[in-house]
Formats: structure tokens, C-alpha cells, sequence
């Protein structure tokens, strides 16, 4: 399937990796997702890098509180690829469940790992995975009639 590139829209895609991370230290699992964070936002074919937000934090808590295992990201297709490297580069062998969103249609992939051998088939699975969100019609929003 090919599209053109004028066509393209960003791919939304959620990292969580929340399953592999639960059995160790808060701290470690803070580590580690400070760490992607920081190499995903080196990428400058990503347009978006964001922390997840805790949705409970109590009332009255200082700051934003911060999930750790989980990121939100934004690139065009032909980019997942980074995403893909540097994930298998800072977390390697970790399973991880990638969300992918384009104009509200959304699928859910998840993968045991992205080791060295499996790099090119973890990429061609997220890259069509963006492919067929991309080909299919955008979600109509309601017009508020």
C-alpha cells in the first residue's frame, strides 16, 4: 500500500511497558522511563514526546504527577523507525504494547520484545499497522446538532 507523502498524517503512538516494569523499584521504573524519554525526545523526526499524566493525583497534590512505564509520542510513518531503535537500544528484550492513533482510529499491538533479530519485523508490523490507519476514513466528529 502506498500513499503519498502529502497525505500523511502524524501517527499517535503510546509506548506502555507498565506489564515488564511492574515487579521492580518505583525508582527503577522511574529511571527507565526518564531515560526513554530523554532519547526519544533526541529524535527530530518525532513532532511530540509527552509524559503520561497520573489521573489520580489526589486533590491539593503539588505538581504533575507522572505515570512511569508509559510515554505518548507523535511521528509521521516513515519515522517509526527511531522509535523502534531506541526503544530496542534502552529496553531491549522489554515487552511492550504500542497504541497507534490517526484522526481517532486507533490499534493495538504488542510485542514480546524488540530484540536485534527481530528489529525489521517489529518495524514492519508497526509500519502497517500506521499504513492502515492512515489508508482508512477519519473518524467523523459529532457536529453538535
Amino acid at each position: 500500500m502506498q500513499l503519498l507523502m502529502s497525505n500523511l498524517r502524524p501517527v499517535k503512538i503510546t509506548l506502555d511497558w507498565r506489564a515488564a516494569g511492574a515487579t521492580l523499584p518505583p525508582e527503577i521504573q522511574e529511571q527507565q522511563t526518564q531515560n526513554l524519554y530523554r532519547a526519544l525526545r533526541q529524535l527530530p523526526e518525532l513532532t511530540r514526546v509527552d509524559r503520561v499524566p497520573d489521573p489520580d493525583v489526589p486533590d491539593g497534590g503539588m505538581g504533575a504527577q507522572w505515570l512511569t512505564d508509559l510515554l505518548m509520542t507523535e511521528v509521521l510513518p516513515g519515522s517509526i523507525g527511531g522509535i523502534v531503535r531506541t526503544i530496542q537500544q534502552r529496553l531491549p528484550g522489554t515487552p511492550m504494547n504500542f497504541e497507534l492513533e490517526v484522526d481517532g482510529q486507533k490499534t493495538r499491538i504488542s510485542m514480546n520484545g524488540i530484540r536485534p533479530d527481530d528489529f525489521d519485523a517489529a518495524l514492519d508490523k508497526l509500519v502497517q499497522a500506521a499504513e492502515k490507519l492512515q489508508a482508512a476514513k477519519p473518524s467523523q466528529e459529532p457536529t453538535g446538532e
